[in-house]
């Protein structure tokens, strides 16, 4: 028995001990379009058939609706199966701040578990920034870095990922773009290497001088 389905057996024992069913409407409230229940049961068909940027997505509207410890554990085994490594991590610290609270230990335990395996699976990126370019942007997978992120281990996902730059070095424009692929736990370092932006006022000849 996997770590993971453990893991969602003591959160669905939990909630049951609490008297509420995963996604189970409270006695007396209004019934709604689509129960909490029913998107948690979608979630579970989506992971069965491998659409797990679905299921994630029908876990997050049952939380929206039912903000239960068995859909979070849920929504963290299919992000951990997407190659959302950070995310997984993210739901799982929350099922284990919440165990911690209600002294759940058998529940707390195994969240322990699989934060400490899931934190082993992120990659450690290192960008390092060229010297004297100035108005240096740096992004990340779309999103820009701070200059306090640069030159130092960051903790990602594995996977692929894209890297953009571009500044100002001499009063001429330049750019970069790098696509890495890191694999569970590896430590990789890419030094940002920047070129001119093509010109129209440059000629090829003067270009490939630069």
């Amino acid at each position: 028995m996997t770590n993971l389905f453990r893991l969602g057996v003591a959160a669905s024992a939990f909630v049951a001990a609490m008297g509420a069913a995963p996604g189970a409407l409270a006695a007396g409230e209004a019934p709604v379009e689509v129960t909490a229940e029913a998107l948690a049961v979608e979630a579970e068909d989506a992971r069965a058939a491998g659409l797990y940027e679905l299921c994630i997505a029908k876990d997050e509207a049952s939380l929206e609706r039912d903000p239960q410890l068995t859909t979070r554990t849920h929504l963290a085994g299919c992000a951990e199966r997407a190659g959302k490594v950070s995310r997984a991590l993210r739901e799982l610290q929350v099922v284990l701040d919440a165990a911690l609270e209600l002294r759940h230990a058998e529940l707390a335990e195994l969240a322990r578990q699989r934060v400490e395996q899931l934190l082993r699976r992120l990659a450690v990126f290192t960008i390092v920034p060229p010297d004297g370019v100035a108005g240096l942007i740096v992004e990340l997978d779309g999103a820009r870095l701070p200059p306090s992120s640069l030159g130092v281990p960051l903790r990602i996902d594995p996977g692929p990922h894209a890297v953009k730059a571009e500044g100002v070095l001499g009063g001429i424009s330049m750019a970069s773009q790098d696509n890495v692929s890191l694999r569970d736990g590896e430590r990789a370092t890419l030094l940002l290497a920047l070129r001119p932006r093509p010109s129209e006022f440059l000629t090829p000849g003067q270009f490939e001088c630069m």
